[in-house]
């Protein structure tokens, strides 16, 4: 493992997490003076939203997304944040007014200081279809391309090493070891996100039973890739779509009595998107209450009022239908009987969850979590020099995480000192 250390005299703060409240920190506190090291475990930048779809009708609904691509160009173009891609933070040491943080980085296979993203690497790999070497999923990250060692041919054989051959700028190198780094910095902010639950924890959707049982992240994909909604069993097009709301949060059960605050706007701008991209399909959903999301909640809920087919009860069972439909069962409270509805695609509306590794996150620097899992900023704990931005500190939409995030950064330029 190579072993570094980076320091310099200037006042640096790093930032552990790369997704939209991770980069509008490291922006914010580089436009204040401040060196900033931008940490994330993940071979890209930009986290969950940046795979986020556009939600725009005839008009735009909001959705923020496209703020997620100009954060993404700016870092690009800034020279006072680093950025350490596919690295975690592994220790943490109070040093002095500051600490002494330790790095560990997977082997980086392709050099971004010699990738031109040509990607022929991507054209030639027998494996790309099963994710050996992944695409970013916004162009303005580089490399736009990652490989993956489990399932590369090369770590699994020591031979193929197709990708590596035919790079014309010597940039991938499949022998690279990991590399640990220590640097010093004067302050910490903590930006990791969230994970969005996963409904196989609900054994009654039966997830995996179902070819066209999708969760909204899943969809929120589909979207930025194809444009359109595809029923995963045979890629025809999905006429009839139903959205179950609240599926992962709001959910005693499972000690998740927290609402996840996205999920009903996400729905109903995904739902309005589909009605306007394809007059003829009908989108339906099921809810237990509508959440305000945003200053045109108002306007947005009457639009979807008059556009989608809103049924104010939460589904009971799901069965499977003729031609791989789902027959979705739930009790209507006007008729104040059980019905029975088949869908082409059944979307669940899954919420907004800590991260796991919160739990080692706030050992190491002396932070604590709520009762959910989330992290608590240090404004209330005794651990100076530490903030917590965006969703790991819970549930937040683009737009939150964004001003949330220049919150945290103002904090830690006002612990150092620096002049706003």
């Amino acid at each position: 493992m190579d072993v570094g250390v980076y320091m310099n005299d200037r006042k640096r703060v790093l930032v552990v997490g790369g997704g939209i409240a991770g980069i509008t920190a490291a922006l914010d506190l580089s436009r204040v003076g401040l060196d900033t090291v931008l940490i994330d475990r993940g071979p890209f930048l930009g986290g969950h939203a940046s795979r986020f779809a556009c939600k725009a009708t005839d008009r735009c609904l909001k959705c923020n997304n496209c703020l997620v691509e100009q954060k993404l160009e700016e870092i690009q173009s800034t020279d006072r944040v680093d950025c350490f891609l596919q690295t975690r933070l592994s220790r943490v040491e109070r040093s002095g007014d500051g600490f002494r943080a330790t790095l560990i980085t997977s082997p980086l296979y392709i050099d971004p200081q010699k990738c031109t993203n040509c990607g022929l690497c991507f054209e030639k790999c027998p494996e790309a279809a099963r994710g050996a070497l992944i695409q970013a999923p916004s162009s303005k990250n580089h490399p736009f391309y990652a490989l993956d060692p489990s399932q590369c041919h090369y770590f699994k054989d020591g031979k193929a090493r197709i990708c590596q051959d035919v790079c014309p700028e010597g940039a991938i190198d499949l022998d690279r070891d990991p590399a640990e780094t220590t640097l010093d910095v004067e302050g910490i902010i903590l930006a990791t996100g969230y994970v969005p639950f996963d409904p196989r924890e609900k054994t009654r959707f039966n997830f995996d039973g179902f070819a066209n049982m999708i969760t909204g992240m899943d969809l929120e994909h589909m979207l930025r890739e194809n444009g359109v909604v595809t029923r995963p069993s045979d890629g025809s097009r999905a006429r009839h779509i139903a959205f179950v709301q609240c599926v992962g949060s709001r959910d005693v059960s499972l000690g998740h009595t927290f609402c996840s605050r996205v999920c009903c706007g996400y729905a109903l701008r995904m739902g309005m998107r589909i009605k306007h991209d394809d007059p003829e399909s009908s989108v339906s959903v099921f809810f237990m209450d509508i959440q305000n999301f945003g200053k045109d909640f108002t306007r947005y809920i009457q639009q979807a009022s008059g556009t989608l087919d809103l049924i104010r009860s939460m589904p009971g069972d799901y069965y499977a239908a003729p031609r791989d439909r789902i027959r979705v069962h739930y009790f209507d409270p006007e008729q104040r009987v059980t019905l029975g509805r088949e869908f082409d695609l059944v979307v669940l509306s899954v919420g907004l969850m800590p991260r796991p590794e919160n739990v080692e996150l706030s050992r190491i620097l002396g932070l604590s979590t709520d009762e959910f899992g989330f992290l608590l900023n240090s404004e209330t704990e005794s651990a100076p020099g530490i903030f917590v931005a965006g969703s790991a500190e819970g549930p937040m939409d683009i737009a939150e995480s964004i001003t949330h995030a220049s919150r945290a950064a103002e904090q830690m330029a006002r612990h150092l000192g620096v002049t706003l």
